[in-house]
């Protein structure tokens, strides 16, 4: 191999390395951009967000028959350890995210004013406090959850 062969097998190693870093260098410009864009919203979210909390309730249904009336002891109720009553448990589960207790604690503790506060962050808090029933409810949904379990 020539000198001018070894020198142009060389420059083109050369220029092939000069693609590969200005690649890397764009995407590790591409990657800090993204990662100071996320920080800088993080940063806004935490400054204004509204604290947030969790509040638990535990409620037990029991039987209230207190006559004579004895309960048959199949052998589920004897493996699963219930009581009869897990239709009424899911009724009231239902009851506590229906539109009916909506409205009774929106009469109660006039909800609509305390979700639309100024108060609130600007993120999660209802926009309207004349909103419609259904879009209120929607945002009522989002936020109240009951299971069974």
């Amino acid at each position: 191999m020539s000198e001018t062969q070894v020198n142009d097998v060389n420059s083109a190693a050369f220029k092939d390395l000069g693609k590969t870093t200005r690649a890397v260098n764009r995407a590790f410009k591409y990657i800090f951009k993204l990662i100071y864009v996320a920080a800088f919203l993080s940063l806004i979210y935490w400054c204004f967000a509204s604290d947030r909390y969790v509040s638990e309730a535990v409620v037990l249904v029991q039987n209230t028959d207190t006559g004579g009336s004895t309960q048959s002891m199949d052998l589920l109720n004897l493996f699963s350890n219930t009581t009869g009553n897990k239709s009424d448990q899911l009724l009231l589960v239902e009851y506590l995210t229906s539109l009916d207790m909506l409205n009774k604690l929106d009469k109660e503790f006039d909800l609509r004013s305390h979700y639309s506060s100024i108060d609130h962050d600007i993120v999660s808090r209802l926009w309207d406090k004349d909103v419609s029933i259904e879009r209120f409810f929607a945002y009522f949904k989002k936020r109240v959850f009951a299971t069974y379990d």
